[in-house]
């Protein structure tokens, strides 16, 4: 991604003068999620909450794609935090990871505006009465069914059974191979999301829609 200039994010602080945080979050109706709905959004990370129980673990590692302004911004986050918001209803904490504080800082400005500006505003960055430009994000997780090696009409007991012979194969007590302690965490995460009925209800939404 390329873009000309970018816009200084503002920085909140604590009293003395320590930075409290480098992005400030901003509470946005102008970006849907496929996954659920987008609390907030900043440089730093996005704050989503579901329906039902979201069909990711914590630590997982995935990709957000977000569309705006006739660009796409493809983003590796990781799931920092989940918890229950209300009796089926949950928040997720994304954290982007490996962004350059350019990318960072246009998310900002998506974030803020509904928009990515190249120019210095002045004022409101959207005339009043004007509906902000909207912005699309889409959760990219791994295929967790070809993880676990197994057909999308999969029963539990196959799931199980898939589950058990993989971590035979890959857990570190019985594997020493570098790759063996993520690889073992792939399959366990895919197991734990598809074992769970909903979970994996929410799961085979999002394949359907992508």
């Amino acid at each position: 991604m390329v873009w000309s200039r970018i816009l200084q994010p503002r920085k909140s602080k604590l009293s003395g003068g320590t930075q409290r945080r480098r992005f400030e979050r901003h509470p946005t109706e102008a970006v849907r999620c496929d996954v659920g709905d987008v609390l907030d959004l900043s440089g730093s990370g996005v704050r989503l909450q579901t329906a039902t129980k979201p069909p990711i673990e914590v630590g997982q590692i995935a990709r957000i794609t977000l569309k705006f302004s006739g660009k796409v911004a493809r983003l590796q986050v990781q799931a920092r935090w989940i918890k229950r918001a209300g009796l089926k209803r949950h928040e997720i904490g994304l954290k982007f990871i490996n962004t350059t504080p350019k990318t960072r800082a246009v998310i900002d400005s998506v974030a803020r505006y509904g928009f990515y500006c190249d120019d210095k505003i002045e004022g409101e960055a959207t005339p009043r009465g004007a509906s902000k430009p909207r912005v699309r994000a889409t959760l990219n997780l791994p295929d967790y069914y070809k993880t676990l090696d197994i057909p999308r009409a999969a029963s539990a007991e196959v799931i199980r059974k898939a589950y058990h012979r993989l971590a035979q194969v890959y857990h570190p007590d019985h594997n020493d191979s570098e790759e063996a302690p993520d690889r073992f965490m792939e399959v366990k995460q895919a197991y734990d999301v598809l074992i769970d009925a909903e979970k994996r209800e929410a799961y085979d939404g999002l394949l359907k829609t992508s």
